[in-house]
């Protein structure tokens, strides 16, 4: 059974993408597409101590300031940086739309799954779809609790920005 864990944040300004996968024993983390395979030595509230294939230590601290704020402590060294939400600030209108029930594209790409079905009862949060863009994917969440009126993409399709995706009912 694989496990995976995805967050992204900017740091610098930058976006960054972190995502870790265990399976079969082994722990992969990959950060902005680059794979690293690692081992956890220990893992407690203010500290993570990763082991590399090539015998480094990787050893970091995370320290949360409010819901989306993180300083994230390695080597000695803080980095600030801000956990972008599935319906962060640069997504607001499309959050908006999906208020009244309209989920559209917030970036061109391609549709890699869907995870619901018409019809579906959801609830706020939940993933609908998974969509690909500049190598990186994306979950879109369901915004509120409703039932899924009607699906307008298909996994493969590409999708142009602002495109709708979904409609929901409350």
């Amino acid at each position: 059974m694989t496990l995976s864990r995805r967050i992204s944040f900017t740091l610098d300004g930058r976006r960054v993408t972190v995502v870790a996968e265990e399976y079969e024993g082994r722990l992969v983390i990959s950060i902005n597409g680059e794979k690293i395979e690692v081992m956890l030595v220990s893992r407690d509230e203010d500290e993570i101590v990763l082991k590399t294939s090539d015998d480094r230590s990787l050893s970091f601290a995370v320290e949360r300031s409010g819901s989306d704020l993180i300083t994230l402590w390695l080597g000695g060294i803080a980095y600030r940086a801000e956990l972008l939400r599935p319906y962060s600030a640069t997504r607001r209108a499309a959050v908006e739309q999906a208020q009244h029930g309209v989920i559209t594209c917030p970036f061109p790409g391609k549709v890699i799954k869907l995870m619901v079905d018409e019809g579906a009862v959801i609830d706020a949060g939940q993933p609908l779809a998974v969509l690909e863009s500049m190598k990186t994917e994306i979950m879109i969440g369901a915004p509120h609790r409703g039932i899924v009126k009607k699906i307008h993409i298909k996994p493969g399709q590409s999708v142009a920005k602002g495109q709708l995706l979904i409609e929901l009912e409350p």
